[in-house]
């Protein structure tokens, strides 16, 4: 299994040194001559600063070694929320259930756990690339016998893994790399005057043999530009995370850019803004809505040009192309340069340009294939794009759909973290009462119920109840939905009567509002039918129910529906719980399989299994396993045999409202 590892650099020189002891390291990191789950894996790491390459170096030796392994996963760990995203993804490939199915959490954990027995691989290898604090990756380093490569610029690594430093090249390798990327020919004693002059930093040397190349400029002059054009830049005194040579080099190659094509020039002051995670090449397409640079507005409408600027930046190494999957990703070292030379007016139109950028690209659908996998694209530039800051209804309204992707893949904690952070930035600019704020806060409450903190969920519907009201109206779907999450928040805490005559209004103002056949009132007269079961009275839930389905079913949208799952499912319970089992079993065989056909195998809504027993006061209620860490899981099918592992146990409300 060869997963998200980015493709080996046909220019790779050196290190040989280095990566043997990365693999000494490794392999003796176990005292067993067969690995065994109780031994403990020690990480290790590539540890260095900007531009010396740590990340070539550790796709370097994923390549090297990749027939040692039966399993390598490349993940992104300069964003620890989307760490257990990328482990979750992992899954499938271990025979485990996806985040679509278990949601994200748990398919993290079930991954780590499969990982530490190794089970089905125990030759694994895990990259995390560019780790910041140790703090934020310990819960998600996987024990067992395979091993963990980390690349950081942080030494606080030292501490708690084995440490590879990894510094610039010798004379050697700087001059073995020179004659690699510059083919048209460079003497030796050229390319050790041109290594000295740049430091011997690998990033600049890239540079430099780039715009050599490309250019067909002599050594001797790339050094006197180098000397008479960034004199000053040197003398700036820039951060130490900015080496001078690497300065220096991309300096001169962003000179030659402006000359030859400037509109390239913008791309990339455009990418400087995304995150340093790979940008897919078709977000750069002309835009209906949001502000565009007119440079940047009339070369997205030239697809020739577009593709010309893209193929140029790759050849003077400014940004680094996937071909396979269409991708542009630009060194975090440079994105730092280049907004830094710009002035503030400048970086806030490329910033809302971005945002733009971002929101366009974003598919309306939550649940289909293809759209999850945009948002996850996407979602990696939220934070570093600054996305949160932005007070443009379109770009707000996607950041509150990446909200609604988060939650429908099951990643509930890192939608908690992004709408708390959602919620402090618009307050701060628009007030307690804006419409989005609002609805942020209504997202939020959900989570949290979601996450079991049920007093919370209340106490925060119940306080941004009367500001829906005044803001958007009583009759307002927003509103209605905060009204109906109360209703789940009383089911949640096991005030089934208190939900029951709660959600007999909010039926009624649905109806009032929206009319008896309309999809959101269908869902309220689904809850409510939860509620007369959860109080035992099964007739009342049974014609609910029926209603609920046949309504939707006649009426509802094309194609597979997770309302019309649920709608189904629910009345296929309510039916084994009158004690008619044969039509139960039926119905849910056939519910079973319109999921299958209709939304997938990894849908949530498909499997949403349970262990049901009843309390000593009669009521049905529904229990889920919590792990040794304290992250809550739920069986990976309807068929898991857990019910008899001892472990802790937790109650939870049986039944969920429809949509969340």
């Amino acid at each position: 299994m060869w997963g998200r590892v980015p493709p080996r650099h046909k220019n790779f020189t050196g290190r040989d040194e280095q990566i043997s002891a990365l693999r000494a390291g490794l392999l003796n990191q176990v005292t067993a001559v067969v690995p065994q789950p109780s031994d403990p894996v020690v990480p290790h790491t590539l540890q260095g600063y900007g531009g010396v390459g740590k990340t070539l170096m550790a796709v370097e030796y994923a390549h090297r070694y990749r027939g040692e392994y039966d399993l390598v996963w490349w993940i992104m760990a300069d964003q620890p929320g989307l760490v257990d995203s990328a482990l979750a993804h992992l899954a499938p490939h271990l025979g485990l259930p996806g985040p679509g199915v278990t949601g994200v959490e748990d398919a993290a954990d079930a991954v780590l756990e499969a990982l530490r027995k190794g089970e089905p691989y125990a030759r694994w290898l895990l990259i995390f690339d560019n780790a910041d604090e140790p703090e934020e990756l310990t819960e998600v380093i996987p024990q067992g016998p395979g091993h963990v490569l980390i690349t950081t610029r942080n030494h606080r690594w030292e501490g708690v893994a084995e440490t590879v430093p990894v510094n610039v090249f010798s004379e050697h390798e700087s001059v073995e790399f020179l004659k690699k990327r510059i083919p048209r020919g460079i003497t030796t004693e050229e390319a050790v005057e041109l290594s000295e002059a740049l430091g011997h930093l690998p990033l600049a040397l890239e540079q430099a043999g780039a715009l050599q190349s490309e250019t067909g400029m002599s050594t001797q002059e790339y050094l006197r530009l180098l000397s008479e054009r960034t004199g000053p830049l040197l003398r700036e005194g820039k951060p130490p995370e900015y080496p001078k040579p690497m300065t220096a080099a991309w300096q001169l190659s962003v000179e030659k850019l402006k000359e030859n094509l400037p509109e390239a020039m913008e791309l990339l002051r455009c990418c400087a803004f995304f995150g340093p995670e790979p940008i897919p090449r078709d977000l750069f397409f002309p835009v209906d809505e949001g502000p565009i640079r007119p440079e940047m507005a009339e070369l997205m409408a030239d697809p020739i040009r577009l593709s010309k600027a893209i193929g140029q930046l790759g050849r003077y190494a400014l940004v680094r192309l996937d071909q396979a999957n269409r991708t542009i990703q630009v060194h975090r070292l440079i994105q730092a340069l280049l907004r830094e030379e710009l002035d503030e007016d400048t970086q806030d139109s490329i910033r809302v340009e971005v945002w733009s950028l971002l929101s366009a690209a974003a598919p309306k659908s939550f649940t289909d294939a293809s759209a999850q996998a945009r948002y996850l694209e996407l979602l990696s530039h939220m934070r570093p794009a600054g996305v949160a800051e932005s007070d443009r209804p379109e770009v707000r309204r996607f950041a509150l759909n990446m909200l609604n992707f988060l939650y429908v893949s099951g990643n509930y904690e890192t939608a908690s973290r992004y709408a708390r952070n959602f919620i402090e930035k618009w307050t701060a600019d628009s007030g307690e009462e804006d419409s989005f704020v609002l609805e942020a806060q209504a997202k939020y409450a959900n989570r949290l119920r979601d996450l079991g903190r049920y007093i919370a969920s209340h106490d925060l519907n119940l306080a941004i109840l009367p500001k829906m009201r005044r803001t958007l109206g009583h009759a307002h779907p927003e509103t209605l939905s905060v009204l109906s999450g109360l209703g789940a928040d009383y089911r949640a805490r096991g005030d089934f009567w208190q939900a029951r005559e709660h959600d007999e209004e909010v039926l009624r103002q649905y109806q009032e509002a929206f009319g008896p056949n309309n999809t959101a009132t269908l869902r309220a007269l689904y809850n409510l039918a939860l509620d007369h079961t959860l109080t035992s009275d099964f007739g009342g839930a049974q014609s609910k129910h029926e209603r609920a389905y046949m309504l939707f079913k006649r009426s509802g949208p094309a194609g597979g529906s997770p309302t019309l799952l649920a709608f189904w499912s629910g009345l296929a319970q309510v039916v084994r719980l009158s004690g008619d089992y044969t039509e139960a079993c039926d119905l849910g065989e056939d519910a079973l399989a319109y999921g299958r056909e209709q939304l997938g195998v990894e849908d949530p809504a498909r499997c949403a299994p349970r262990w049901t027993w009843r309390s000593p006061g009669g009521s049905r209620v529904s229990w889920t396993r919590r792990s040794n860490s304290g992250r809550t899981r739920t069986p990976a099918t309807c068929g898991c045999a857990a019910s008899t592992t001892r472990t802790p146990w937790r109650r939870r409300c049986a039944w969920r409202t429809c949509g969340g």
